[in-house]
Formats: C-alpha cells, structure tokens, sequence
C-alpha cells in the first residue's frame, strides 16, 4: 500500500543478500567440512559461525522492516 519501486528493490536486495547467505551455509555442510584437513576445516567453520551470525542478523532486520511497514 503506497510504497514506491525504490522500496521495493531495497527490500528484494535484502531478501536476496538474506537469501544468499542461507546458500553460503548449506553448502558448508558438516560431512564435507569433516573431510578437510585440520587447518582448513576450523577456517570454514569460523566462517559459517559468522555467516551464521550475519543471517540471523539480517533476518531480524527484514522482519523488523516488515512489521513497521505493515502498521
């Protein structure tokens, strides 16, 4: 209701930044994380940790956009 196009990009960009971060993590999946070698495996999940951290981040502030826009 009322909202112009430039709201609705800036709200597809974060579904799709949202949306690529939930990729990210799939595809560092636990069984193939445990076939690296030592080193490289604790790099990757440090890295999912915060991608982790970043995805309930962003979704926090998606549902929060949401739920201002719709009162």
């Amino acid at each position: 209701k009322g909202k112009n196009e430039q709201y609705f990009n800036n709200l597809l960009d974060q579904l799709g930044s949202f949306q690529d971060r939930c990729t990210a993590i799939a595809l560092l999946k636990f069984n193939w994380l445990n076939s690296l070698d030592s080193y490289n495996r604790k790099q990757l999940e440090q890295i999912k940790k915060g991608w982790i951290k970043d995805k309930l981040r962003m979704k926090k502030l998606v549902i929060k956009k949401l739920k201002a826009e719709a009162v």
